[in-house]
């Protein structure tokens, strides 16, 4: 039984989707720190908002779903710190134009897959657990949720976030308590060992072809210990 102080919103059937889409995030400045559970849910139901008010455009037209994406999610998301993560000690041995390019890469392939199930939602349960605070300072934490829906098992998808001075920002997310940065770290670590870091930026950059969204590229500050 989910714990009574859990949030519940009426999300959309991509809840999990969403999840897989955000692998790795930023969440807005703020003058008030906002806690990241409620910050979560606000976006998330702003997203569904817009995809309920929209559905045959979003359905019909990849390029404006991308657009919704950029608008609603680019902001929550750092695609840099992900992508330093997913590769590793290989982040290191990248150069700074390598580096971008895999950055850019990344975020394209994740983009793509998800506008291309933006049209999927329908209605959902979303329970958002509290705010579990990490480290001796407070400056991790972890909201953990569970995707419901008629005929499907439930789906715990857990989000984890860092403090920064720009806000809380989220940067990896677990479904079912795998780590999806390690997940795919995991992926593409022998590509990278046998062909090299420009293979492999190849190969993301041939599985997109939704515009660039840079606002998801953009440096981050330093990622938690």
């Amino acid at each position: 039984m989910l714990m009574a102080t859990a949030r519940r919103t009426n999300l959309t059937a991509g809840a999990l989707c969403l999840a897989l889409a955000l692998l790795f995030g930023v969440l807005p400045c703020a003058a008030t720190q906002v806690d990241p559970s409620e910050l979560l849910a606000t976006t998330i139901e702003a997203l569904r908002t817009r995809v309920v008010e929209d559905h045959e455009r979003v359905s019909n037209d990849p390029r404006y779903a991308m657009t919704l994406i950029e608008q609603l999610i680019a902001p929550h998301v750092d695609m840099r710190l992900a992508s330093r993560l997913v590769l590793g000690k290989h982040w290191n041995e990248a150069t700074d134009p390598q580096r971008d390019a895999f950055v850019r890469g990344l975020t394209q392939m994740l983009l793509r897959v998800f506008a291309g199930r933006l049209s999927d939602f329908g209605t959902a349960e979303v329970s958002f657990m509290p705010t579990e605070f990490k480290g001796r300072d407070s400056k991790r934490a972890i909201v953990r949720t569970v995707v419901s829906r008629p005929g499907f098992a439930e789906v715990t998808v857990d989000y984890r976030f860092y403090d920064s001075p720009q806000g809380w920002k989220l940067y990896d997310v677990g479904v079912f308590g795998i780590s999806l940065i390690r997940t795919y770290h995991v992926t593409i670590d022998n590509q990278l060992r046998e062909y090299g870091l420009d293979h492999v930026i190849e190969g993301i950059n041939a599985q997109s072809s939704l515009p660039n969204a840079a606002a998801l590229s953009q440096p981050t500050t330093a990622p938690p210990s």
